[in-house]
């Protein structure tokens, strides 16, 4: 699909994942490798494709389809790898630093929303400039948005609940790794997801 909104870009050709890239100017900064060793190639030629240096690789949480390419992406751009520490047990590459909650990432405007029940470490991403949420898989979108489904959360009750954080951020669009690459009046869409849930509008 290419540039989706401002600099965000979803790369053609994942298998099951969306991989997502940002542009921040001088560099880009990648969320997750893909779910198969075949995804990176394309991975690497959508990036060289834009001719800017990957500065950074952030990890979303450690399920295999979300990490199969760090090494040979790591390998190939030189990039930083950084992940939630809760997820360093799970991840055979070691970062490079670690993320946490409310950290921002100056050179490229973003902040970190670590966001447990996925798994331990399961973190969000939020553009404010694009008012934009990487959700890696916070939430999926099905024909509709819904919880991440209980048979891969390591906490079902947490990884609902903690959706709710997510409305602390003013945001239009939403990027889930699992379903449509954007959506509409994202916010009013998450809102009610919460309150389906049983949580609390704010």
């Amino acid at each position: 699909m290419g540039e989706l909104l401002d600099g965000i870009h979803r790369i053609d050709g994942t298998d099951y994942l969306s991989v997502f890239l940002v542009d921040c100017g001088e560099h880009l900064v990648l969320f997750d490798t893909g779910m198969n060793r075949k995804d990176g190639p394309r991975i690497l030629d959508y990036i060289n494709g834009l001719g800017k240096p990957l500065k950074l690789i952030i990890i979303t949480h450690h399920h295999i389809d979300h990490v199969a390419n760090i090494k040979k992406i790591r390998a190939e751009t030189g990039a930083a790898l950084a992940y939630h520490e809760a997820e360093a047990a799970h991840i055979t590459e070691k970062a490079d630093f670690f993320l946490t909650d409310g950290q921002r990432l100056e050179s490229c405007d973003m902040e970190i929303i670590h966001a447990p029940g996925h798994t331990e470490g399961n973190i969000s991403i939020y553009l404010p400039k694009q008012k934009a949420i990487i959700l890696g898989d916070t939430i999926f979108d099905e024909s509709g948005l819904i919880a991440p489904p209980e048979m891969y959360c390591m906490d079902y009750e947490e990884a609902k609940g903690i959706i709710q954080k997510l409305l602390n951020f003013e945001f239009d669009v939403v990027f889930p790794s699992h379903g449509r690459p954007m959506i509409e009046e994202a916010y009013a869409k998450v809102k009610n997801l919460v309150e389906s849930l049983g949580g609390a509008s704010l």
